[in-house]
């Protein structure tokens, strides 16, 4: 019997742990047909020794294709909660796929009603 050599070893575990990574990080949703009103999702930065992270977020619908990065701003740099909210009007067709580099999802993509986070001055909105 012939043994793998521990590189190949290695270099299957990097790439099987990336894509795990990879994947915790991306939502997807399915707009209802004919619904009214926005589609809203909600993160909470990512804390590094108390204070917030930016996080690098990538927006895949359809034929829209968007990236940006979210970043924390003044005082809500060091206070808890803080976060941002993508809001996106009904334009892209088929699946929904958020990607981001850090975060906490708080609340996932949903359509209708906006969030309770759009009033809490650390939660900026991302169109």
């Amino acid at each position: 019997m012939r043994k793998f050599p521990l590189t190949v070893l290695i270099v299957l575990t990097t790439v099987a742990l990336a894509a795990t990574a990879w994947a915790a990080n991306t939502v997807t949703y399915t707009p209802r047909p004919g619904a009214e009103g926005a589609l809203f999702a909600v993160y909470d930065f990512e804390r590094e020794g108390g204070r917030a992270q930016p996080s690098r977020v990538i927006i895949d619908w359809g034929t829209i294709h968007r990236s940006f990065i979210a970043i924390p701003y003044g005082r809500c740099e060091s206070v808890t909660p803080a976060g941002f909210i993508i809001k996106l009007k009904q334009a892209g067709q088929g699946t929904l796929r958020i990607t981001t580099s850090s975060g906490l999802l708080l609340r996932a993509p949903y359509q209708g009603d906006p969030p309770l986070e759009l009033t809490h001055a650390c939660y900026r909105v991302q169109k």
